[in-house]
């Protein structure tokens, strides 16, 4: 058991079992004690499959929805069986068998497939996201896994883009269909405005480095070479 926590440590296998199922068995009993009884839970991605085994009704499967953003196997939680049986009460042992996996002699525990066996709606976002999931990943869940595009919001579009949009399919602002015929634009333009768009992030970095806001191991960027960046928040 894991008996103190002073530091949380995502790389401690026990560590995310043990916060995660006590997150989620802290938000059972809330709405045990409010009386709340929920027709359908909307869950987001495989770490909250822990709330399927902390909710203590007697027929689950059919009574969540669940949101999926990656195809990737890393994007999908797996837990050692051992780590998750000594961790979670008895009650919760017999959900955790349809999560199942063995990858050689180590037995796993998939909570993406946990969640996967009791929704009735795995929503992947976007056509090729549903292919691959349905494919690769949960073939035996087929039948219920669909998608629901993110949508596009302009914030995510960069004014050099929105200007190439404006230029080549006028009203694609107000019909997200047109754009596509991103065909029409010419590959050379396309280039242009991604060049464009790299070398004002490049500066952008370089100025909070400058300004120490951000820690890179960087002291100018290449815009023909892929850029990849990872951000994390402290509050």
């Amino acid at each position: 058991m894991v008996k103190r926590l002073e530091l949380y440590n995502e790389k401690d296998e026990g560590q995310q079992v043990f916060v995660r199922y006590t997150f989620a068995r802290s938000i059972a009993r809330f709405l045990r004690k409010n009386g709340i009884s929920p027709k359908l839970y909307h869950l987001n991605e495989s770490d909250t499959a822990f709330l399927i085994l902390a909710v203590d009704e007697e027929d689950m499967k059919g009574r969540f929805i669940r949101n999926t953003h990656t195809p990737q196997l890393h994007g999908h939680k797996r837990f050692r069986k051992e780590t998750c049986e000594c961790l979670m009460e008895d009650k919760s042992l017999e959900k955790l068998k349809v999560g199942e996996e063995e990858y050689g002699d180590m037995k796993l525990i998939n909570f993406g497939r946990i969640l996967a066996y009791y929704s009735e709606k795995l929503c992947c976002v976007s056509e090729l996201h549903e292919r691959v999931t349905k494919e690769c990943l949960y073939p035996e869940f087929k039948e219920k896994i669909t998608s629901v595009t993110n949508g596009i919001s302009l914030d995510w579009i960069s004014p050099h883009l929105q200007n190439l949009f404006n230029q080549y399919i006028a009203g694609w602002e107000n019909n997200s269909e047109l754009l596509k015929n991103l065909d029409v634009i010419p590959d050379s333009k396309l280039l242009e405005a991604h060049h464009l768009n790299k070398r004002e992030l490049s500066e952008r970095f370089l100025e909070w480095k400058r300004k120490q806001e951000v820690v890179s191991n960087f002291d100018e960027i290449n815009i023909n070479n892929t850029v990849f960046t990872c951000a994390k928040k402290v509050n």
